[in-house]
């Protein structure tokens, strides 16, 4: 604390950082004139490709930190997705050309991604929006999964991923892992860690956390992680 200002440290995912600042920096230009803070991003992340940061900082009064540390997290993208099998030949396919999928992209405001896995036999469906709008995300989600699997929808687990600095991860584990147990309890899904300590897990991957399950557990599981 300096004064009447304090500074706050949180961790952003580096890989939404250019989404919260928005074009031309533009986004983050507003919630800092709207809150009187200071807003900064880490430099190195521009030229170091094997290591990133997701420190962000903020300086400002007390008030106008908290208030830009919830307009950065309402700023975040928010990711769903879920693997659907490649159907045998003469059965129906989905894309981005699907007219289900563009109503459902003009109805909610999300944007619907098919990603191909040819080794898994999937393709994997993601329906991308913002944190102010989860609930827009969530339901374009289940009338997808719906529209795609019919009688099935109500089993098809759907996937996030969080990303949680390696040198967090005990803190939001808890100690011997009795955080996380809980959560997953609480939410009925399945969170999983890379292990820090792997050397074979490079380390721009190892702060990045998998949650799956029903898609309400799943969104619940991943706002408690956030708030640890």
């Amino acid at each position: 604390m300096k004064g009447n200002r304090v500074i706050m440290k949180m961790d952003v995912s580096y890989t939404d950082h250019s989404y919260i600042i928005g074009r031309g920096g533009n986004n983050i230009k507003r919630i800092m004139d709207e809150t009187q803070t200071h807003i900064h991003f880490p430099d190195s992340n521009r030229s170091n490709p094997t290591e990133k940061s997701n420190q962000v900082s903020l300086c400002g009064s007390l008030e106008g930190v908290e208030k830009a540390r919830s307009l950065v997290r309402l700023s975040t993208p928010l990711l769903i997705s879920y693997e659907l099998p490649i159907m045998i030949p003469g059965c129906t396919t989905y894309d981005n050309n699907t007219p289900f999928v563009k109503e459902m992209e003009k109805q909610y405001g999300v944007q619907v991604i098919f990603s191909t896995r040819p080794k898994l036999h999937s393709s994997m469906i993601l329906v991308k929006g913002c944190e102010k709008e989860h609930k827009n995300v969530m339901d374009a989600t289940r009338r997808l999964i719906e529209f795609m699997f019919e009688d099935m929808a109500m089993q098809i687990p759907v996937q996030m991923h969080l990303e949680i600095s390696t040198q967090h991860h005990p803190i939001v584990l808890g100690k011997g892992s009795q955080n996380l147990r809980e959560i997953m309890q609480r939410t009925n899904t399945k969170i999983i860690f890379p292990d820090a300590n792997d050397m074979n897990i490079r380390p721009i991957k190892r702060s990045q956390v998998t949650i799956s399950g029903p898609i309400n557990g799943v969104y619940v599981a991943r706002q408690q992680l956030l708030v640890r």
